[in-house]
């Protein structure tokens, strides 16, 4: 059957533990927890000592399989799968990590008056487009928001987008008077979130995915 993947969530700076959902490992089988699909991060067998490809940032339990991965960074955002191999491989189990929101604001008549904004995790699996003035938001017609933990709204002049998980919440802002003063006529302004949501752009030591 076909493993679903379930999602984490994670603050940057901070430590995610994915648990395994199997130890039952044959003697010819060979356990392995990967990255997108490319990076082998541990590869464990009985009676001998596991492979760990980045001891720094990784610690895995010879008891119970599970993968605690340290200091997340916004980069090590992806997908984790574990997996018995003997033969053919099987994934066991597989997990997203879901990271911050982005925020765009395109304004669609000179008067800079009327916008359309997308508010979105960096990802896109959570994703909202709206129609926005001087005093409220709309969700458009098309869009199909599934989750609604994402809120768009207009506040002192300023657009700003609020999205909330399990672990935390974030805002970002958009302020109306600067873009259309600044930015008049220009065709896409984007924003990135600071480091109050999961996974967020702070830097705290080389992320997985830059050496990976």
């Amino acid at each position: 059957a076909l493993v679903s993947a379930e999602n984490r969530f994670v603050r940057s700076g901070s430590n995610l533990l994915l648990e395994a959902k199997t130890t039952d490992l044959g003697k010819n089988e060979e356990f392995i927890w990967k990255f997108n699909n490319t990076i082998n991060l541990v590869k464990f067998r009985h009676g001998v000592d596991p492979f760990i490809k980045y001891v720094q940032r990784t610690v895995f339990s010879k008891e119970n399989y599970s993968l605690e991965l340290r200091n997340m960074q916004h980069s090590d955002t992806g997908n984790y799968k574990e997996i018995i191999s003997g033969g053919e491989d099987k994934t066991v189990a597989e997990y997203t990590v879901i990271v911050q929101v982005k925020l765009t604001v395109t304004p669609s008549d000179p008067g800079c008056y009327n916008f359309t904004v997308t508010c979105k995790t960096v990802d896109s699996q959570i994703s909202g487009s709206y129609q926005c003035d001087n005093i409220s938001c709309h969700l458009l017609p098309h869009t199909h928001l599934k989750v609604s933990s994402l809120k768009v709204y207009v506040e002192q002049s300023s657009i700003i987008c609020n999205h909330s998980n399990q672990v935390s919440w974030e805002k970002d802002v958009k302020n109306v008077s600067s873009l259309c003063e600044n930015q008049l006529g220009a065709s896409l302004h984007n924003l990135h979130l600071g480091s109050c949501l999961v996974a967020s752009v702070l830097s705290f030591s080389p992320a997985f995915s830059s050496h990976w």
